[in-house]
């Protein structure tokens, strides 16, 4: 709710975090914060910025069961159009 009641805030936010990721080159940010996760991915998206944003619960998953997941049906936690 942060980013509905103070949307010039967390939109300097969320630019100063993408400006962030650019000078680091860092390929992708995990939270835990579903509000940060949605204002990240469509900030990047928005700027087409090439990094992967990702929930804790999702990165975890992916890490964790990586060789169950390649054998099975499971969907990517890689969204799409973002390289790894």
């Amino acid at each position: 709710t942060f980013s509905l009641k103070h949307p010039a805030i967390s939109g300097a936010m969320v630019m100063d975090k993408l400006a962030a990721l650019r000078a680091t080159s860092c390929q992708g940010v995990v939270t835990a914060d579903c509000g940060c996760l949605l204002n990240l991915r469509h900030a990047a998206e928005y700027q087409q910025q090439p990094v992967r944003i990702e929930h804790m619960a999702s990165f975890l998953w992916r890490r964790t069961n990586a060789a169950d997941a390649a054998q099975t049906d499971l969907p990517s936690a890689q969204p799409a159009g973002e390289p790894v």
